[in-house]
């Protein structure tokens, strides 16, 4: 049996458990990957996106929880991030649903901003009904596009996994050397982006 091979039986017998833990942490390639298998027959396209979503609002009420029980837990990684955190305070103010709504898209702040809104007085079962319902919006806005381009994605695959090692030392290598600086670029140009919406 192959790598695909198995990874296909893997998802077959246990795919909707490692969505669900998998979109606790994180998701986009988890959501792609069940787009494509819910293409090729191995997952059901609804019920993929429903246990995203489920896993995406799990993994953010859980920080949201921290930040308003457990502060201690994550305090120095606030007071590493400051400034995010003020700027992330002021938006929150006027458009906090818009912030629970595009929270996830931020790459680098996705953690951090449940943190956040939890150390504020905002509402358990306000945050828990909004998220949910932005975290399914979020599973379907990826996943549906790959269900639809699964044959095309699925013929990247075949060309590249030959050399399916080449693009793990590249990753490794881009993670390394370039990652922590795009990431600091990435949160630049969006706490840029929350200044001017929090100005109008």
């Amino acid at each position: 049996m192959n790598w695909t091979e198995f990874f296909t039986n893997l998802m077959t017998h246990y795919g909707y458990l490692i969505l669900l833990i998998w979109t606790f942490f994180e998701g986009e390639t988890a959501l792609v990957l069940a787009g494509v298998l819910s293409f090729t027959g191995h997952m059901e396209l609804g019920l993929s996106i429903f246990i995203a979503g489920t896993g995406g609002m799990l993994g953010d009420l859980f920080w949201f929880y921290i930040g308003k029980k457990h502060f201690d837990i994550v305090k120095d990684k606030i007071k590493n991030n400051e400034i995010i955190v003020d700027e992330i305070k002021k938006i929150l103010k006027k458009f906090d649903i818009l912030v629970i709504f595009i929270q996830r898209y931020l790459y680098g702040l996705r953690t951090i901003i449940p943190i956040v809104i939890g150390m504020t007085k905002f509402d358990t079962k306000r945050f828990f009904i909004i998220n949910y319902i932005s975290a399914l919006f979020w599973s379907a806005s990826i996943m549906i596009p790959a269900y639809y381009f699964g044959n095309n994605i699925l013929n990247i695959f075949e060309k590249i996994k030959s050399y399916w090692y080449i693009f793990v030392i590249l990753y490794i290598f881009f993670f390394i050397f370039f990652g922590k600086k795009i990431k600091k670029r990435l949160i630049e140009f969006e706490l840029k982006k929350i200044d001017e919406i929090n100005k109008k």
